[in-house]
């Protein structure tokens, strides 16, 4: 729930409230340059497996463009490539991604 609410926090002023979120598959910069590790070593999909199962459930992979590094195009590519999903990428400014996080954070201290 927490990244839900992170997510359409930074989405929704980035991409105006009119866009879903139902299908998109988000990828920050940290976890992009790890995604081999992650779908191959952690979650032990092969290529085949992963297009099966993001497939159900995803129609495209969304980069959020925080600032902090460049956009890693060449792994981008990569998992487009081993997922079959298209990639965008949205641009979330960091103060904004900032303001997304202490509000989460405070709305999961409420509902405690």
């Amino acid at each position: 729930e927490c990244r839900k609410t992170l997510l359409r926090q930074c989405y929704v002023p980035a991409f105006g409230a009119g866009k879903r979120l139902q299908g998109v598959f988000f990828l920050m910069p940290e976890w992009t340059v790890r995604w081999r590790e992650i779908f191959r070593d952690d979650l032990g999909l092969t290529a085949e497996v992963a297009r099966d199962f993001m497939d159900e459930m995803h129609t495209r992979l969304l980069y959020l463009d925080t600032g902090i590094m460049p956009v890693p195009e060449k792994h981008l590519q990569a998992v487009s490539a081993y997922t079959g999903l298209p990639w965008e990428v949205v641009t979330v400014e960091s103060d904004h991604l900032l303001d997304a996080i202490l509000s989460t954070l405070e709305e999961l201290n409420h509902e405690r």
